[in-house]
């Protein structure tokens, strides 16, 4: 109950007006990029493919999302260390786990807002059970997040919805690890050092590593591109959580022994 009024309360901080109409901005231009390509090979779309398209669009995504998420981030876990608050929650790994539920419903409010915007760019086309034909045409690089939701064997709406789970586990997965890290080494500036690593390292990967996609952190952020490099719909899942797992229940340990 305390996550969904945390979630009501940032959800009408009039600061998220302002990330509404950035991602609008963004998505907009995906959306009409989107149509051009559909004309382009000859196909057609339909709402799912704005979602998809919206919610994974690799510039949104890591110039917006990933450093607004970071940067609340890195507030959140400054907001959560007191001594007080350590002393009531008992253990270190409960620490980590409360400040994930902290966080959690920033990451919530993003998405819902992303949510939002994909719904209002794709409310004037058709609404279909299945696949458009764009998804279902030999992929490209013009259709390739729809082709691969497609090839991945599961429906739209649940390609969507895995889409968005991804996205959630990824933020919480990231927070967790530097709440890990804020936890053994109790420096911001060190923190903060970590974080603007991760970025670069997020771009480049992105940018020139596409002979071994793997390696890329994008490709655990999306559902395609993680069914694109593993071939399977759950490997980025199971990666994810074993990382969450390790920042909450194993890298707190080493704080005990320091």
């Amino acid at each position: 109950m305390k996550i969904v009024i945390k979630f009501l309360d940032q959800l009408f901080n009039w600061k998220w007006a302002i990330l509404f109409v950035l991602i609008f901005i963004f998505s907009l231009r995906t959306r009409n990029l989107l149509i051009e390509y559909a004309a382009f090979i000859n196909s057609n779309l339909n709402l799912w493919d704005i979602w998809i398209g919206v919610s994974g669009d690799p510039i949104l995504l890591l110039y917006l999302m990933v450093p607004v998420w970071f940067l609340s981030s890195c507030l959140s876990i400054k907001e959560a260390w007191n001594m007080n608050l350590l002393a009531r929650v008992g253990s270190w790994q409960r620490w980590v786990w409360y400040s994930v539920k902290m966080f959690s419903p920033i990451v919530a409010v993003a998405l819902f807002l992303l949510g939002v915007v994909s719904l209002l760019l794709s409310i004037t086309l058709p609404y279909e059970p299945g696949w458009s034909t764009f998804a279902e045409a030999p992929i490209t690089t013009f259709n390739q997040m729809s082709a691969l939701s497609y090839e991945s064997g599961i429906t739209p709406n649940a390609a969507v919805l895995l889409q968005f789970i991804l996205l959630y586990l990824f933020a919480i997965t990231a927070h967790a690890f530097l709440s890990a890290l804020y936890l053994l080494y109790n420096h911001m500036g060190f923190i903060s050092t970590v974080y603007f690593s991760i970025y670069l390292y997020m771009l480049v990967t992105f940018r020139f590593f596409q002979s071994d996609p793997r390696w890329i952190l994008y490709n655990y952020m999306t559902f395609p591109s993680s069914y694109g490099t593993y071939g399977a719909i759950f490997p980025a899942f199971i990666v994810l959580l074993g990382f969450l797992a390790l920042s909450v229940y194993i890298l707190p340990l080493w704080k005990k022994r320091r």
